[in-house]
C-alpha cells in the first residue's frame, strides 16, 4: 500500500501519518531520512520484504521528494514502482513536510497511483476553530478573541501554535486570556530573532537551534531571517560604538537611526559583548547567504550550525 501524506501544514502531515500509523498496529514502522537516501532499489527490496522478526513494515520516508535534491534517484524509484505487480503486503508512505513538485516522475505516479492526503495551512475562522477545540479537549478555555491575538503573535504554524498552547494551559488551563498570551508568548519572526543574537552571543547553542526551528515552523524564509540578522547586528554593532564613544544613550536612537525599543531590548548585550564577537558573528551571516546563493544547501540547516 502506497501513500502520499504532504502540504504546508506540518503539523496535520504528522497527525495524519500517526493516525495511520494507529490503524496498523501490528506493523513495524520504520522512519528513513529521504535527504540521506542514495540507494531506491534499497528502499523498494524493504518494501517487499518483512523485517528481521518476520512482522510486516510500515516504511516512512520523511521528504524524499521536498529535500533530496537527486532527480536520478527519484526517477529510479518511481521507475521501480511502476513495473511492481508483487502484492503490497508492506505499507510504503511518503511523508512531505511542504508540497512536492509536480512535474517530476515519481511525484506524478504517486499522485496517480498512492493515497493522497493533502495537509493544507488552516487560516483565519478555521484555525480559531482548532485552537478553541485543542483547548476544550484539554480541559481548558479560550474565548475568539484570545485565539485571534494567538494568531496574530505566533502566525499559522498549528505546530508553532500547539507548543504555545501546550504552555498556556499548564500556566493557566481554566483561562486561556489574552493578557497570559502577551505574557507568555513571543512576537512573531521579530523577537525570534532578538533571541537568537542572544543564544549566539551567549554560546547557548541549545536554545538557539529551537529557536531556528521555531523559526522554521513559522515558516519565515532563510533569507528573510538572514536579513533580519543582518539589521540588528548592525544596529549592535553602531550601539556599542557609541558606547565606547561616549555619547549618551539619549541621542543613540536619533544618532544612529535605531529604533529605541531596540536600544532597552539590547542594554546587557552592549554591556556585555565586544565589538569584535559582534563583528565575527556579522561576517559569519554573510558567509551563509553567500553559501545559499552560490549553492543548494538548506539554509535551516546552515542556520543552525552556526557557532561563535
Amino acid at each position: 500500500m502506497l501513500y502520499l501524506i504532504s502540504g504546508n501544514n506540518e503539523y496535520q502531515v504528522s497527525q495524519e501519518t500517526k493516525q495511520l500509523i494507529s490503524k496498523h498496529p501490528d506493523y513495524q514502522v520504520e522512519y528513513i531520512s529521504g535527504n540521506n537516501i542514495t540507494d531506491p532499489g534499497a528502499i523498494f527490496q524493504s518494501y517487499h520484504t518483512e523485517d528481521l522478526f518476520g512482522s510486516k513494515r510500515f516504511i516512512i520516508i520523511q521528504n524524499f521528494l521536498t529535500e533530496n535534491k537527486s532527480t536520478e534517484r527519484k526517477k529510479e524509484l518511481a521507475i521501480l514502482l511502476e513495473k511492481d505487480k508483487r502484492p503490497e503486503e508492506n505499507i510504503l508512505v511518503f511523508q512531505e513536510y511542504g508540497t512536492p513538485t509536480k512535474n517530476i516522475k515519481l511525484t506524478k505516479y504517486l499522485i496517480k497511483s498512492a493515497e493522497n492526503i493533502l495537509c493544507e495551512e488552516l487560516k483565519g475562522v478555521s484555525l480559531q476553530k482548532w485552537i478553541i477545540e485543542y483547548v476544550e479537549k484539554q480541559d481548558g478555555t479560550i474565548t475568539k478573541e484570545a485565539a485571534k491575538e494567538l494568531i496574530s503573535k505566533q502566525g499559522n504554524s498549528q505546530l508553532l501554535l500547539k507548543h504555545s498552547l501546550d504552555t498556556l494551559l499548564c500556566y493557566d488551563p481554566s483561562n486561556i486570556s489574552i493578557e497570559n498570551i502577551n505574557l507568555l508568548t513571543p512576537n512573531s519572526y521579530e523577537d525570534h530573532v532578538f533571541q537568537m543574537i542572544g543564544y549566539l552571543l551567549q554560546k547557548n547553542i541549545t536554545k538557539y537551534v529551537q529557536t531556528v526551528s521555531d523559526l522554521k515552523h513559522l515558516q519565515t524564509s532563510e533569507f528573510q531571517i538572514i536579513g533580519a540578522l543582518q539589521y540588528k547586528l548592525r544596529n549592535l554593532m553602531t550601539m556599542k560604538l557609541m558606547k565606547e564613544d561616549n555619547i549618551p544613550q539619549s541621542m543613540w536612537a536619533k544618532q544612529g537611526s535605531i529604533p529605541p525599543f531596540e536600544i532597552n531590548m539590547n542594554q546587557k548585550l552592549v554591556e556585555q559583548t565586544s565589538i569584535s564577537d559582534l563583528k565575527e558573528l556579522y561576517q559569519k551571516i554573510i558567509d551563509i547567504e553567500y553559501s545559499l546563493k552560490s549553492s543548494e544547501r538548506d539554509g535551516y540547516t546552515e542556520l543552525s550550525n552556526l557557532i561563535i
